[in-house]
Parts: structure tokens; sequence; C-alpha cells
């Protein structure tokens, strides 16, 4: 892995889609959503590993404490993603060259998809790496540094959507037959079908 690339995972929402529980503590084929999620960014050589928390933060820090990620807390988590982004970049260290910026709900994402747009950044060093997944844009993505200030500027519930639809056009692609790798679970339905496919 290409030193300088570090990767952060918004992990600190309330999952008010899910219902009455959190999504991320949830198990997919017996682990939890966020395990498995953060386990493909620590197999990829990501470094450093920042891991923005927030609601039901103590349980999903101590489902972390066995793996090399750096856990930041996100007082404000209730305000929506962007805060959680916010606090992701302010994490990094100041040498940080490029972000891969996710969410913690992905359970079939692979280190190798984050490996693939490391080495897609690598070739030119364009502004922003982002997957199709058989076709279907999905997370995480690849920011340089140029788009940091951007990042820290996003407000409401949302990530780095703005960003990225502002410089669609410079937005270098890479191709992924897995339709899975890119799927996150959102809703009961969404864990169910997951955990049928984990058999």
């Amino acid at each position: 892995m290409a030193p300088g690339i570090a990767g952060i995972i918004l992990a600190s929402g309330m999952s008010a889609r899910f219902g009455t529980s959190n999504k991320l503590l949830a198990k997919v084929g017996g682990i939890p959503v966020i395990q498995r999620t953060v386990q493909a960014y620590v197999d990829s050589g990501l470094d450093p590993l920042v891991v923005v928390i927030g609601h039901e933060s103590d349980e999903i820090g101590r489902l972390l404490r066995t793996v090399s990620v750096r856990c930041v807390q996100n007082p404000e988590y209730r305000m929506g993603q962007s805060r959680a982004l916010v606090r992701g970049i302010e994490a990094l260290p100041v040498e940080t060259e490029a972000a891969v910026i996710g969410v913690g709900d992905q359970p079939f994402l692979q280190a190798a998809a984050i490996r693939a747009l490391v080495a897609r950044f690598e070739l030119g060093r364009p502004l922003l790496v982002a997957p199709r997944y058989a076709g279907h844009v999905g997370n995480p993505i690849l920011f340089d540094r140029r788009l940091f200030p951007e990042l820290r500027a996003v407000q409401g519930d949302q990530g780095g959507r703005p960003v990225v639809l502002r410089h669609h056009a410079a937005i270098a692609w890479i191709e992924i037959d897995d339709d899975r790798a890119g799927r996150d679970i959102d809703t009961a339905e969404d864990l169910a079908e997951a955990n049928r496919e984990s058999l």
C-alpha cells in the first residue's frame, strides 16, 4: 500500500431506517456488520485508519479494540453524516496524500476493492477514484487531499456526495464485478437478505 493514504469509516449514525436497534451491531454470518466492514479496510493496508463513532460508541469501540484502528468520537452525530466526515478529515495527519472514505455498513466489502482504488490513484493522482459494482456506483471513494477543504465544508446529513457531484467529471472509475461488495445495510430487509447470501 502506498504511504500517505488513509482510510476513514463513518460509523457514528443512528441507523434511523433500520428500526430501534443499531445496524452496525447487527450480525451477518454471525459477525457484527461494523467488524466485517472494518476488517476489509484493515486487510487493505490503509494507514492510518480512522473510524468515526458516536451513537452507541462504547459498544462499537469495544468491538474494534482488537484491530489497528483509531476510533474518533463524533459528539454531534445527531446532526447528520457531515459531522462524522469533518471529524474524520480533521483526525488525519498533515502529510496524508489521500483518503479512502466509506461507511460502516458494507459487510461484503473486500480489501481487494480498496486496494484497486489506491492502485488507480497512483496512476496520475486523479482528484477522486470511485467504484462501480457491476455497473452501480457505491462506496468507498478515494479523495485526493486537494479536496479535503471542501469535505470539511459539507453540511447536513450527507457525506462526501456534494463534493463528488461537483467534481464528477474528474472521477477515475474502477469496475468491480461483485455487486455484493458495494451493498450497504439500511433496513431490516437488507440485513435478512445479507444473511441469506452469507450462508
